[in-house]
């Protein structure tokens, strides 16, 4: 009801009141991000989510390509009054809908082993540096996408082509598009750090086809084609690095990693495109997510640890219920072990 009545009163009230009113929305809006994703996690076999995930980018895709063009078109009809309380009935409505829907955030298997194991998991558990490492991929990546999202429009605006600058995003959501059904149907996924710094290598060069729009679009096909794959990476390998009970929260700080990586992107971007021209906002989107994506490998070597304390962890349990509980080695030792 929060974000219903934000966007129905947004449109007349000045701007204190709305950036007052915008933050508490925001802070009461459903968490729609980390719910839709618990719920995938939950539905789709550990073997097949980043599939799962892959459909789930591709569908904001689709939402991004839509939304847009509908709100010009509703504000162009309807006034800018009336579009904006359409939105916030339309997300009353969804918000009424998946609270009837109640879909489950765990599987089966995981709802009995969370109720057997009373207690909350401490974050210092499954927040590892592999964890940090995956946040900091996810913020590379949305600093990648905003920059050249904006460098894009830079570019049409100072050809003065911005009655085309939807059907520029529109193609470019479509190469996500295509690398999405691609993705999906391999039959494994691939590292979110890899495929990252992909995108922003194959970023770095666009800029040179700036002098003609059609170019440009033409060069951005292959780092376009990676946007959902990334986006899926990494929500699939958080899904398998956390435990059940955990996974919303995780989710939560993905989500936070995107917006810190979004909101990072704006004045980097605009000091860029106004000092030496949108074409260099591509190079700087490439080279800034792959600087940030070759900072995150000694946190996540620090996965290997984690994957070789789990199997002597899971033989301490059964030991334990075959007799008294004699670990073979404490939890201050495995986690000196850990951090050596």
């Amino acid at each position: 009801m929060a974000r219903a009545t934000y966007w129905a009163c947004a449109w007349w009230l000045p701007f204190p009141a709305l950036a007052g009113a915008a933050t508490t929305a925001g802070l009461l809006g459903l968490p729609v991000y980390s719910v839709t994703r618990q719920c995938l996690a939950a539905m789709v076999p550990e073997q097949q989510r980043h599939v799962g995930f892959t459909l789930d980018s591709m569908l904001v895709e689709l939402s991004y390509m839509a939304g847009p063009a509908l709100a010009v078109a509703s504000m162009t009809t309807l006034g800018s009054g009336a579009t904006m309380m359409i939105i916030g009935g339309s997300l009353a409505i969804a918000g009424l809908a998946l609270i009837m829907l109640s879909p489950l955030i765990r599987s089966t298997a995981e709802e009995v082993e969370h109720r057997e194991r009373a207690g909350s998991t401490p974050r210092r558990q499954w927040f590892t540096p592999a964890f940090a490492a995956l946040l900091g991929a996810a913020m590379a990546a949305m600093f990648i996408l905003t920059a050249t999202e904006l460098a894009l429009v830079a570019t049409m605006t100072h050809a003065h082509q911005t009655a085309w600058t939807g059907l520029a995003i529109a193609i470019w959501c479509a190469y996500s598009l295509v690398g999405g059904f691609v993705y999906g149907g391999l039959r494994r996924g691939f590292s979110p750090l890899t495929l990252t710094a992909v995108m922003g290598l194959l970023t770095v060069p666009v800029g040179l086809a700036s002098g003609d729009w059609r170019w440009l679009l033409l060069a951005l096909l292959p780092s376009g084609m990676l946007v959902a794959p990334v986006l899926a990476s990494t929500m699939d390998m958080i899904s398998k690095l956390v435990p059940p009970r955990t996974r919303g929260e995780a989710i939560g700080f993905h989500g936070t990693a995107l917006l810190i990586g979004g909101a990072a992107t704006a004045p980097i971007s605009g000091v860029v495109i106004d000092g030496l021209g949108p074409e260099w906002a591509f190079t700087v989107a490439g080279l800034g997510g792959m600087a940030m994506v070759l900072a995150v490998p000694p946190l996540w070597r620090r996965r290997a640890a984690r994957t070789i304390s789990a199997p002597v962890a899971e033989f301490e349990e059964v030991r334990g219920a075959s007799g008294p509980p004699q670990p073979l080695l404490s939890g201050e030792r495995c986690a000196s072990l850990y951090e050596h």
